[in-house]
């Protein structure tokens, strides 16, 4: 039995995921991601856990994320200590009522910085967070 609140792709081979169900998945997770601008991050760190707002940008493909964020910060020494990290996308309202339409994602993967180099300004890299969803 599948819990549909949980999809997991691509982590069974041997089953045959219902093509069908697994593209509508696919389609709410890209509306999902395309309609909203900012996703928690999340890291580790110090033996703690750490979660920090940001700008991020799917790439075409779904399989790659990619956020800024100064070199002078927590969220960057976390980053380099430590590529684990989890991107939370939610489409939460600001009303109570509308609390049980919310959508969620969670995005897995290990980070790796995009060294931007002279084009570089204020101190920002790129960070490209993600697996293949």
């Amino acid at each position: 039995m599948t819990n549909v609140d949980e999809p997991v792709f691509s982590h069974d081979r041997d089953a045959k995921p219902d093509q069908a169900a697994t593209t509508a998945v696919r389609d709410r997770i890209r509306r999902l991601a395309n309609e909203q601008e900012y996703a928690v991050l999340c890291v580790q760190g110090d033996s703690q856990p750490y979660g920090a707002l940001v700008a991020f940008a799917f790439s075409d493909d779904m399989r790659h994320v990619t956020f800024a964020t100064p070199t002078a910060t927590r969220k960057f020494r976390l980053l380099s200590e430590c590529d684990h990290v989890a991107l939370v996308i939610d489409n939460r309202p600001n009303n109570i009522d509308d609390l049980m339409n919310v959508e969620a994602v969670t995005v897995t993967g290990h980070s790796r910085l995009i060294d931007r180099g002279a084009n570089s300004t204020s101190g920002q890299n790129c960070w490209l967070p993600g697996t293949p969803i």
